[in-house]
């Protein structure tokens, strides 16, 4: 499935940026009951309304490559919300989606930097070095920062890795007493593996991970927490079949559209 393309500058939108919720309620009118008014759940909807000034030639390639391979509104394509974190279950490190090497051992209610008890211990109780990560389905071309959490009650070393399985992109941090947040960017590459992004104990060591985070952009912005639902909507649409550009030069061309998805 095709995605929508980031820029050059490593984001996948400009400001302004619009982001709206629709909901359609159904109305039931009779001549001799009173109206019954329900929620449409298949017809909600998320529109994110992108207004792009000064892309250049490639930019602008790249977005009519985008339409031409959906046939406009036809066809759905995956879009990264600039708005939102990309990774699903940022504070269930449980959950099915998070995979971890064995032996490493889960403890979640812990304390977290919020004042509240969402975040998870991370126990590396053997010899080697284990990992807890995610293998997400987007594209390791695109820029990505990745950022955590991190605390321990030792002072340990603990490495970030983001970007394709077979050689990703590594940096060591030293987690301290007082809550960190850490952040990665990835070597953007042409590998068609799954964007890998995790954290690495050495062995026989322990930490408190809370508030992982995963965004399509150079800096990190304010954590988001997700549950099932990330920021990676897989069935989205243009909002038009036309194009309507603006150019005023070479490498200078304006465009304003709509991306589409529909919730189930």
């Amino acid at each position: 499935m095709p995605f929508f393309p980031q820029l050059s500058s490593g984001t996948i939108a400009q400001l302004p940026l619009i982001r709206s919720r629709r909901f359609r309620t159904l109305l039931n009118e009779t001549s001799q009951y009173p109206s019954i008014r329900s929620l449409d759940p298949a017809a909600q909807k998320t529109v994110w309304d992108l207004t792009f000034q000064g892309l250049t030639d490639l930019e602008r390639k790249a977005v009519e490559d985008l339409a031409s391979a959906t046939s406009g509104m036809l066809r759905s394509f995956t879009f990264l919300d600039p708005y939102d974190n990309l990774l699903p279950m940022s504070e269930d490190y449980q959950a099915s989606v998070w995979q971890k090497d064995a032996g490493l051992i889960i403890t979640p209610g812990q304390a977290d930097p919020y004042g509240t008890h969402r975040a998870s211990l991370l126990s590396n109780p053997t010899n080697v070095s284990r990992r807890l990560y995610q293998l997400l389905p987007i594209p390791c071309s695109f820029c990505f920062v990745s950022s955590v959490y991190l605390r321990t009650s030792v002072p340990a070393k603990t490495s970030l890795r983001i970007g394709a399985l077979s050689e990703p992109t590594t940096q060591d941090f030293d987690t301290l007493t007082e809550w960190t947040r850490h952040d990665i960017h990835n070597i953007p590459s042409a590998s068609q593996e799954l964007l890998f992004i995790g954290v690495e104990l050495p062995a026989n060591t322990e930490i408190v991970i809370f508030g992982a985070q995963l965004e399509a952009t150079l800096i990190p912005t304010d954590y988001k927490v997700t549950s099932g639902r990330s920021g990676v909507h897989e069935s989205c649409r243009l909002g038009s079949d036309r194009l309507q550009w603006t150019t005023f030069g070479i490498n200078n061309h304006s465009i304003t559209l709509s991306v589409v998805t529909t919730h189930p």
